[in-house]
């Protein structure tokens, strides 16, 4: 599910005194991203004036941005709801906001399990668009062929710090010692990964990212 948003009279200027939410709903176990693509509004060192406020939650204080933004920015929800508030003042107006949000579900993170009968892209979630922060998705990959050996090759790996995202595959499931932690931008397209067996488990991991900014890095993309 996706759509647009924008502000009231977008791309003419918004009006005075406005003060009124927006929601988008995603279903459970889903987050809603919201990326900002024109972005104008009168400018002031706190956003007292005109505002947008951004909000997983109305009980909590958000993201309050203000001014004028030339990249797109990108907010990412906590939970299944965000909430777009707007606020203008008696004088100054702008041209306002256009904003896409999107659906992004969170089901696949759930201990997925992936039978391999032909080759196969293993992909982050949204690849290769920025992946979202605050994510644990695991999925155990195995062949077909209990005497077959899994092998991956790295297509593409664009992960954050490593103390923050991490993609770590477990070439032995029965044995944690053979645990493999992928990480940064430094890894060679190319490079292969052969399981003992014939079963891998991946665990993504993203840290919680509470600034609001540009999307970032892209995630993994690996073939088995």
């Amino acid at each position: 599910m996706h759509g647009n948003l924008t502000s009231v009279n977008y791309p003419s200027n918004y009006l005075n005194d406005l003060d009124y939410i927006a929601e988008v709903i995603g279903p459970l176990n889903s987050r809603v991203v919201l990326t900002f693509h024109h972005f104008d509004l009168e400018w002031q060192e706190d956003c007292l004036y005109d505002f947008v406020l951004l909000r997983s939650d109305l009980k909590e204080e958000g993201t309050k941005l203000c001014g004028e933004h030339l990249s797109e920015r990108e907010f990412v929800s906590r939970t299944n709801r965000a909430y777009v508030s707007f606020h203008s003042d008696f004088s100054i107006t702008a041209s306002g906001y256009l904003a896409s949000w999107e659906i992004v579900d969170l089901s696949v993170c759930l201990n997925r399990k992936l039978l391999i009968l032909e080759p196969t892209h293993i992909t982050s979630l949204r690849y290769p668009r920025a992946y979202l922060s605050g994510l644990e998705c695991r999925v155990t990959v195995s062949t077909s062929t209990a005497s077959k050996r899994l092998l991956l090759t790295v297509i593409d790996l664009d992960l954050g710090h490593c103390m923050d995202d991490y993609l770590e595959v477990n070439l032995d499931p029965a044995d944690e010692m053979k645990k493999i932690k992928l990480c940064g931008n430094d890894i060679l397209p190319g490079t292969q990964l052969l399981a003992y067996g014939n079963e891998a488990h991946f665990v993504f991991h993203s840290a919680e990212d509470t600034a609001m900014g540009s999307p970032k890095n892209r995630g993994y993309n690996l073939t088995c």
